[in-house]
Formats: C-alpha cells, structure tokens, sequence
C-alpha cells in the first residue's frame, strides 16, 4: 500500500526559509572571574564607617561597670527598634499628648503604652488593642508575648490566643 494513498490525519506544516533558525552569533569570551571583580571593586565605594564603630565598640571592654541602656541584661547589644525599647522610650520620655489622650479614655499605662508603640496615634486600633490586651492579660499570659501576638494578627483577640497557646 502506497503511503502517499493514505488520507493523512495531522497537519503538515513548511516552515519558509526566512523564519528558519540561524545558527546564534558569536559573543566575546566572558572576562574572568578576577577581572571581573576587580572592575567591582572599583565601581562601589561604600561607606562602612558605621559599621567599623559598631565592630569596635563590640570588641572594646565596657569602661563603665553598669550596662548601658542600648544593651540588654545578658550584656548583648540590644535592637533599638524592639517593642521592649520603643515601651521604654515612650514610658521613659515627656508626657506625651497621644498617651495622654488614651489614658484620659480610661486604659492602663502598660496597655496605651505597647498600644501606642505598636499602633502609634490610630484612635480606633489603640483602644482596640488595650480592650484586647487587658482580656489577655486576665487569662494569664506574659505582656510582650500577647502585645506581639495581638500586633500580628491585627488585634484579633482569638488568633493572639491561639498564638500564645503554641
């Protein structure tokens, strides 16, 4: 049987010369790894005075025999930015008008306090959040662990709770 007789089942395709695949054009040898780098360091210039003070006060003893505020009991560097060091600053700091404001409102300093580092001056999360805070805190869990449990679920008491709980 002829297999030109056949009817065909498919398609046939011709693909014309101009849309045929050439053969890619030849790029220049990469540069090596050395070269390369070499170039890299000339380009950036970074300042890393800041670093180097940092490394420098790691590695110095303290002179004053009390910790420094910046650091923490077990005698490392503490994170300025932490929710214990933000509490700190604001209950530290002048009377402040925003914790003024919810303390007038009626809810402890403790609650307004991580309310405001963790929420700033929003009058509807910081309320929210002392209401929530104070209901935690009468089931008996540790105040930085529920003030971060509430800032990550968004004052969402239930979530918080099961949070604390695992």
């Amino acid at each position: 049987m002829n297999p030109d007789a056949r009817p065909c089942v498919g398609v046939r395709i011709a693909v014309p010369a101009t849309y045929q695949l050439t053969p890619p054009v030849s790029l220049p040898p990469l540069e090596t790894s050395a070269d390369a780098a070499a170039d890299a360091a000339d380009d950036a210039r970074f300042d890393t005075t800041r670093e180097r003070q940092v490394l420098a006060e790691e590695t110095s003893p303290s002179t004053s025999p009390s910790p420094s505020p910046s650091t923490s009991a077990r005698g490392a560097p503490a994170d300025p930015t932490s929710l214990d060091a933000t509490v700190r600053r604001v209950l530290d700091g002048p009377e402040d008008p925003t914790i003024e404001k919810f303390l007038r409102m009626g809810y402890p300093r403790d609650a307004v306090a991580l309310g405001v580092a963790m929420w700033g001056d929003d009058p509807t999360k910081v309320p929210e959040f002392c209401t929530f805070f104070a209901r935690g805190i009468e089931f008996g869990f540790p105040p930085h662990v529920l003030a971060g449990a509430l800032a990550a679920n968004d004052n969402n008491l239930e979530a918080a709770i099961g949070c604390c709980i695992k």
